[in-house]
């Protein structure tokens, strides 16, 4: 599979300066998900069925925590080319979205959350865009940006309009790519990689 160059089409504010971060985590890889980077890249190819990638660092119960995903490859004109989210990092050949504590924004610009539907919600993205993700785990919330952009009204510093409520257990950021298409992303959870800051009362994921 060839290997994208991580953080490529990135064409927007510098990274704020700071820490290391956590990657991806080779358990409960799915199929065909190539991680590079220090683990911070996935790629995804066609080759498999639906495929996951999740961030090693669990986080639950309280806090509010941020995290990005750069997308490094991605297409808008499809479902699931990324869907972006959390999740509680099962093995899963079911779309982001489509089990019980999953929570998802899909590349189309629609959501999908807690085995429910998907349901029109905000921006289409593709490759370059940041996407970003709050979660108030108090609150059981959570909110998603395109470009510091949040997305369907949402303001996560005055803990208004969530994409999503009920927010509940051990959680980690998830990637997730349907069968039979290429994309790649790029976690970030440090102040060193991320390009946005966190939104008020929120600290990067770690």
């Amino acid at each position: 599979m060839m290997l994208l160059p991580a953080g490529m089409g990135a064409v927007k504010p510098a990274a704020i300066s700071g820490g290391v971060g956590s990657g991806f985590t080779a358990t409960n890889l799915g199929s065909n998900v190539v991680l590079s980077n220090g683990n911070r890249t996935a790629a995804f190819d066609t080759t498999a069925t639906t495929r996951r990638a999740h961030g090693s660092q669990v986080r639950s119960t309280t806090g509010k925590y941020y995290f990005e995903f750069l997308v490094d490859l991605g297409s808008g004109a499809t479902l699931y080319r990324p869907a972006l989210g959390i999740s509680g990092g099962a093995t899963a050949i079911t779309n982001l979205g489509g089990l019980a504590g999953d929570y998802g924004y899909l590349s189309n610009g629609e959501k999908r959350g807690n085995a429910g539907s998907s349901s029109s919600f905000g921006a289409s993205f593709t490759t370059g865009d940041i996407i970003g993700v709050a979660v108030d785990f108090a609150a059981g919330q959570i909110w998603y940006a395109k470009n510091n952009v949040w997305q369907g009204g949402g303001n996560p510093a005055a803990g208004t309009s969530p994409a999503f409520s009920g927010v509940a257990g051990n959680k980690q950021p998830t990637a997730m790519v349907t069968s039979s298409m290429t994309a790649q992303v790029t976690i970030r959870t440090d102040t060193g990689s991320q390009s946005y800051a966190p939104p008020a009362g929120f600290v990067p994921w770690g």
